[in-house]
C-alpha cells in the first residue's frame, strides 16, 4: 500500500492534468467552482490512494485568488504519516509532508523526513515540523 501511495504521488508530480474545457462555460450553465472543486477533490483523493475506511481525510477549497482547486489530504499507514496539498485539477503538488513515528512519538511534533512547500508564484521552501507544514497549508486553504 505504501508503494502504491508513493507511486501515486510521483505520478502526480510528473503527469499534470488540465481542467476539462466544459469548465469554461458561462456560470449559469455549470456548477460553481467550489462545487466542481469539491467533486474533483473527492475523485483525486481516491485516485491518489485515499481510503476513508483507514482514517484518511481530505479537505477541498477553491481559491479565487490563485484560481486553483486546493485539496489537503492526510494519510497514516502504520508508523508512516503523510500530508499533501495539491492542485486537484492538475494533480500538481503544492506541499508534501512525510515522517516516520513510533507509538511514543505519534503526538509529538518531530522533524519530518520530507517537508517541501511549493508556494504558488514563489520558490520551493522546506519546513522543519508538522506545525510549519500545517501553517502553510492552512494559509492557502483559507484564501
Amino acid at each position: 500500500m505504501l508503494t502504491r501511495l508513493l507511486i501515486a504521488v510521483v505520478c502526480a508530480l510528473v503527469l499534470p492534468h488540465w481542467a476539462p474545457a466544459s469548465w469554461a462555460q458561462p456560470a449559469e450553465s455549470r456548477l460553481s467552482l467550489q462545487q466542481q472543486c469539491s467533486i474533483q477533490g473527492g475523485e483525486a483523493f481516491l485516485q491518489l490512494g485515499g481510503n476513508p475506511d483507514k482514517g484518511d481525510v481530505y479537505l477541498t477549497h477553491f481559491s479565487k485568488e490563485l484560481d486553483k482547486c486546493l485539496m489537503s489530504m492526510d494519510f497514516k499507514r502504520g508508523n508512516f504519516i503523510f500530508g499533501n496539498m495539491i492542485d486537484a485539477w492538475r494533480l500538481k503538488p503544492i506541499a508534501m509532508y512525510f515522517r516516520i513515528a513510533d507509538d511514543a512519538s505519534l503526538t509529538k511534533d518531530l522533524a519530518p523526513k520530507l517537508c517541501a512547500l511549493m508556494a504558488p508564484r514563489r520558490k520551493k521552501l522546506t519546513c522543519h515540523s508538522s506545525a510549519e507544514y500545517r501553517a502553510f497549508v492552512g494559509y492557502y486553504m483559507e484564501q
